[in-house]
């Protein structure tokens, strides 16, 4: 390679150019109780001018071999032809369902028969299980009132009477 400058003159260097894998590692990371689960979306750009099916593959990376909190909904995605050098977004739903309190970590690796590969590190954090209350409530309950008028005359709905009535509620409570 030669840089010239009008000033300086000319400079000759040889260059080398190496291809290297993306240093940058795409993640997800989720956070729920025990008891709840969670779904992200990882999203990744195909570029192959023609179809092709990613096979899916989540593998724990804690424990390898244990039982592992993330599963994707299907086992291939389908990605189109890509028009043009911007290529196609593909979308795989990630579930999040933790069975122990603590982290955990997995890898999700999206492999097509071309040659091509995605991957991406998944974080969890499951905390302490939320608590759930089943209550009964008695409440007045007051069905409605509404006013309407007419050119020709007003009238007026009447007022139902309040009812008693036992409400049951079940609530669910979730950390901010």
């Amino acid at each position: 390679m030669v840089l010239k400058t009008p000033v300086l003159g000319d400079f000759k260097y040889k260059l080398q150019l190496k291809g290297l894998p993306a240093t940058s590692q795409r993640s997800l990371a989720f956070r729920c109780a025990l008891g709840n689960d969670l779904v992200q979306a990882f999203k990744f750009t195909h570029f192959l001018k023609k179809p092709t099916a990613y096979a899916i593959k989540i593998e724990r990376l804690d424990q390898p071999g244990g039982i592992c909190d993330f599963k994707s909904e299907v086992a291939q995605v389908q990605a189109a032809a890509a028009d043009s050098a911007k290529g196609v977004e593909v979308v795989v739903n990630v579930k999040y369902e933790p069975f122990t309190i603590g982290d955990t970590r997995a890898m999700l690796k999206l492999t097509s028969p071309e040659g091509m590969e995605y991957s991406c590190l998944l974080l969890g954090k499951a905390t302490a299980p939320l608590p759930q209350v089943t209550t009964l409530i008695k409440t007045n309950h007051i069905i409605g009132t509404s006013k309407m008028s007419s050119r020709s005359q007003a009238r007026r709905h009447r007022l139902q009477e309040p009812s008693q009535r036992e409400v049951r509620v079940h609530c669910h409570f979730r950390q901010s």
